[in-house]
């Protein structure tokens, strides 16, 4: 149990796109055709330097017409690039090549004859062995794709989303630590309940929020229920209301991860719900491997200790988080109390469950042993007893 909270939490804050928190690892690209051969095309991508210098591959009697013009966004860059094709336009045969190392790419295109297609292409080794990201256009000219291959596209993205966004894992590896059986299901029900809401709201743009203070929400309440989990279990609230309204926040970064790959008005009823299938299935796959890993330390005497510095390493990491955040629209000037309220919230969470009785290895009995040993007032009441 404690290996896999510090596994989860390692590989939260050594992940390149740990700051974006929902960085699907998919660029989002938009083709629009003008007059003349003229095309616009608009590349999404995570806001490193290494991908914003790259340049796309497009068939030889294309030329672009000059570098790309840079929009940035907290942890995203997109970047605008304009060329012209000679001779023809783009068209069947032709094949572009996106060189950004990403997982995949969903691509809309939009033609002057007022159709429109968007398709996912992925990153799988080509042939060429150019690398990178292949576009075949006739792809792009076709009919929509079937039913299935949607809710397929869909599903998928959604159980890979909840199964490497660390901060949706370490909150739902909490309300694991926080109760069991029914206490347990009504809690991930109502966090599930919570995420499909919002998540539906912000796909139907019903609501709208700025992404970098709801991602410090989110990392707070990732802070909150780690807190609970280090309180003795009579000193809990299990409250499901209150993991329903942590769950709309963490819906709207579901919703944010769906807008970045992308859903097309053709896509978007069924698109959504196989997305949400995916994390509840992804969501469901982790409960399942916590609840194995709890039921086996149990067993062990260091159970208790195991379950307190688990808490507190996810404790501290969300601390990290928050702060990491808030410093992604905090003034500069602001930004440099940063790195001492991060050593301050660490020590908080340090000390939350310092003197905690229920974490002592021994539980309660040992508990009572130490402050026998420890009081002399209380030895001479016992004895006097």
């Amino acid at each position: 149990m404690l290996l896999a909270a510090f596994v989860l939490v390692a590989l939260s804050l050594t992940s390149d796109h740990y700051a974006a928190a929902h960085d699907l690892g998919v660029a989002r690209v938009e083709l629009r055709e003008g007059e003349g051969g003229r095309y616009d095309m608009e590349v999404a991508v995570h806001a490193d330097p290494e991908l914003v210098d790259q340049r796309p591959g497009l068939p030889s009697r294309c030329t672009l017409d000059g570098p790309p013009s840079v929009f940035r966004r907290p942890g995203v860059a997109v970047l605008h690039f304009r060329f012209r094709c000679a001779g023809r336009p783009l068209g069947p045969g032709d094949v572009l090549r996106l060189p950004w190392k990403r997982e995949g790419a969903l691509v809309a295109a939009y033609w002057r004859d007022g159709t429109s297609r968007s398709r996912f292409f992925s990153s799988d080794p080509q042939p060429t062995g150019e690398g990178g990201i292949l576009v075949a256009l006739d792809e792009l000219r076709s009919q929509p794709l079937a039913a299935a291959d949607v809710a397929r596209r869909y599903f998928l993205l959604g159980t890979e989303h909840i199964l490497t966004g660390w901060d949706h894992l370490a909150f739902v590896f909490c309300l694991c630590l926080l109760a069991r059986g029914w206490r347990l299901l009504k809690l991930v029900t109502g966090f599930t309940l919570g995420h499909c809401l919002s998540l539906a709201l912000a796909t139907f743009d019903l609501v709208r929020l700025p992404s970098p203070p709801t991602e410090a929400c989110i990392a707070l309440s990732i802070a909150f229920v780690a807190r609970e989990a280090l309180l003795p279990p009579g000193a809990r609230r299990h409250d499901a209301g209150l993991v329903l309204a942590f769950g709309l926040l963490h819906g709207l970064g579901f919703a944010g991860a769906l807008k970045e790959v992308g859903i097309g008005p053709a896509e978007l009823l069924l698109g959504l719900a196989t997305f949400n299938l995916g994390v509840e299935a992804g969501q469901l796959i982790f409960v399942a491997c916590v609840l194995a890993v709890l039921v086996l330390g149990r067993r062990t005497p260091y159970a208790a200790l195991g379950r307190s510095l688990s808490a507190n390493a996810i404790g501290m990491a969300a601390v990290f988080w928050i702060l990491q955040r808030i410093d992604l629209f905090l003034p500069p000037a602001a930004a440099l109390g940063v790195p001492i309220l991060l050593a301050g919230g660490v020590v908080a969470f340090l000390r939350s469950g310092r003197d905690n009785a229920s974490f002592s290895p021994g539980g309660p009995k040992r508990a009572q042993f130490v402050a026998a040993a420890t009081d002399p007032g209380h030895n001479g009441a016992s004895r006097g007893g």
